[in-house]
């Protein structure tokens, strides 16, 4: 069958899939079966011109496994429509609302004069309490203790001026429960179109003996700075050591749209997890999850066995007894082709002695750091150890972060050899 004949097959395949459709709450089978005529339509129109065998290839591969999945998984309900609801309500209002929805999606403090900015604004225009509405949230749970500390800290703050009608405001608080074991951070991209990533976390960091069940500081500053760098390179495929939740991977999916992502992580419920974000957030055309161990680590071991272009990696640095695998799995992973293959490591600066024993066994397994970039906490801002324009980038302060953080990250650009 011509590649064009199996695309229409696809097609006509996902709009019977939507005509049959039945959701999994009986009363959103109207609404998902016309997701899924809008989602099948929205991606032939923007594939109609692709004429490379290849791509249509890789094309048809992707909408097969997003139907396998799909089917598997359903839709995901909870956060289908939430980003085009908060663009909607928020999306031309000024620099402060947004950035103050930013911070509170995303589950983080914002910065005092982005809270102090958009405390006034709600003064004076209350129908901005609408990001509040138990509704507009209804489909994803919240970190239940940063709930509880926002909107003491909002509530507080008004009472202090003398503002009281805010009815939705204190319905929220006064339903918030500590009931929630796992709960989601929704990073807003403002670009055009409007869009969010969307990240499952459990509560305690430290979850089912694994550390990777959380997001981390690095993993932020990593996205942000690959976001501006990988574009320089010809990348066709990236691998993530230790995806964790899989923030990095799949918020470079969202701009990076030509390369292929191979998220890996050690541990079954963090695959799990990292699976289930992935599906959330319609990325599986693009990002793939596979269990990779570092412990006497082969090419072989990789899904598909193809060699990355890329290797990244954030928050890995912590342990010390792991050092010696990490560090051999990124010399295997560097040294798999004669072309240059660069990885990003991003580490939270914490303990300068492994850091130190980090950077030693990397010499020792002839792997050489060709750039460190250092972004500063106070100033918020990348410096660059060497300054040389392929690994330049300036901070942008699109990411939410944790602003009661006060470690610095640094990213190291590795390669294989020594220079």
């Amino acid at each position: 069958m011509s590649q064009r004949f199996q695309v229409l097959a696809l097609y006509k395949r996902i709009l019977k899939i939507a005509n049959t459709w039945e959701a999994s709450v009986a009363t959103e089978t109207v609404v998902e079966r016309e997701y899924i005529r809008k989602e099948a339509a929205t991606k032939f129109r923007q594939n109609a011109k692709l004429t490379d065998p290849a791509q249509i290839e890789k094309l048809i591969a992707a909408t097969e496994k997003r139907i396998a999945i799909g089917e598997h998984y359903r839709i995901p309900k909870a956060l289908r429509d939430l980003a085009g609801k908060v663009d909607e309500i928020f999306g031309s209002e000024d620099e402060s609302v947004k950035k103050f929805v930013t911070y509170y999606l995303a589950g983080y403090l914002p910065p005092k004069h982005i809270f102090e900015a958009f405390i006034t604004r709600l003064m004076e225009r209350p129908e901005l309490e609408s990001l509040f509405d138990p509704l507009l949230c209804a489909n994803f749970i919240p970190r239940p203790s940063y709930e509880k500390r926002i909107f003491k800290q909002l509530v507080d703050e008004l009472e202090q001026r003398e503002f009281y009608d805010f009815p939705i405001l204190y319905q929220r608080r006064a339903m918030l429960s500590d009931a929630a074991a796992s709960f989601t951070r929704v990073f807003m991209i403002w670009d055009e179109p409007v869009d969010a990533v969307f990240i499952e976390e459990h509560v305690n960091q430290l979850s089912q003996g694994t550390t990777g069940l959380s997001s981390w500081q690095a993993s932020y500053i990593l996205a942000n700075y690959c976001k501006t760098v990988l574009p320089r390179f010809e990348v066709g495929k990236v691998l993530e050591l230790g995806a964790g939740c899989g923030f990095t991977g799949i918020y470079l999916s969202n701009f990076l749209k030509d390369i292929d992502f191979l998220l890996t992580d050690g541990d079954s419920n963090v695959l799990r997890q990292l699976e289930s974000n992935a599906v959330n957030n319609d990325a599986t055309g693009t990002v793939s999850v596979a269990p990779l161990n570092w412990i006497d680590f082969e090419m072989n071991q990789i899904a598909d066995c193809s060699v990355p272009d890329v290797v990244i990696g954030a928050d890995l640095v912590y342990d010390p007894s792991i050092l010696p695998h990490l560090t051999a799995t990124l010399s295997t992973l560097l040294h798999a082709k004669s072309t240059p293959i660069y990885a990003f490591i991003g580490c939270a600066i914490r303990n300068e002695a492994t850091l130190a024993a980090f950077l030693q066994q990397l010499v020792e397994k002839d792997v050489t750091i060709v750039e460190t970039v250092t972004w500063t906490n106070k100033t918020g801002e990348f410096s660059f150890e060497k300054n040389d324009p392929k690994f330049a980038a300036n901070y942008t302060d699109s990411i939410a972060i944790d602003t009661t953080q006060t470690t610095d990250v640094k990213i190291f650009v590795l390669k294989a050899g020594q220079t």
